[in-house]
């Protein structure tokens, strides 16, 4: 055989096996999107996957477990001055100081499709609430107000404001009477 002749050879066979795995190709792809197309027709629902209706129903567990999570501090715990030796507050940034037997708002927050909640700083100790919770000894949240929220007790109204800090505070005492406290 000559040399041509053998070229002719390897290049008929490479062309049939070129061919060849095309047709296989083509083969399996029409039979794959023929399966394909057999089962669109099936919906998949919850009941026919288990594992993932039981995965769905722990996170719908957890989600509810971690919205219902409230809790309550004894102490406010942004308060350095009670865990810090030799804290004190730099005379350009807050100033903590006593509130005494007067209510003070500290912030209020809105967050989407919830209730507004507002902080509010009594006797030493921050409180979060909504409006319809009571804190202290008989105060209860009746409205609340981007910064601002009113409070009652014993049936009189006090309107607690959101003050710039270093600003005076003015607040409405159980008579009505407004007063100011120098931070």
């Amino acid at each position: 055989m000559d040399q041509n002749s053998l070229i002719k050879a390897i290049a008929f066979v490479l062309g049939v096996g070129l061919v060849l795995m095309l047709s296989w190709g083509t083969y399996k792809s029409i039979t794959v999107s023929r399966t394909d197309f057999s089962n669109v027709e099936t919906v998949e629902t919850l009941d026919s996957d288990v594992a993932l209706a039981a995965k769905i129903d722990s996170l719908e567990a957890n989600w509810e477990r971690r919205s219902r999570y409230h809790f309550n501090v004894d102490q406010d715990p942004l308060y350095l001055g009670r865990t810090v030796i030799g804290f004190t507050y730099g005379t350009v940034g807050f100033k903590e100081f006593d509130e005494g037997g007067t209510p003070r708002l500290s912030a209020t927050m809105a967050v989407a499709n919830e209730k507004p909640m507002a902080i509010i700083k009594y006797m030493g100790k921050s409180h979060v609430l909504r409006t319809g919770d009571t804190f202290g000894d008989g105060y209860k949240v009746v409205d609340i107000r981007r910064q601002k929220v009113v409070v009652s007790k014993n049936g009189k109204s006090i309107t607690l404001h959101n003050q710039p800090i270093g600003g005076p505070i003015l607040e409405q005492d159980l008579q009505g009477t407004y007063h100011s406290t120098e931070w």
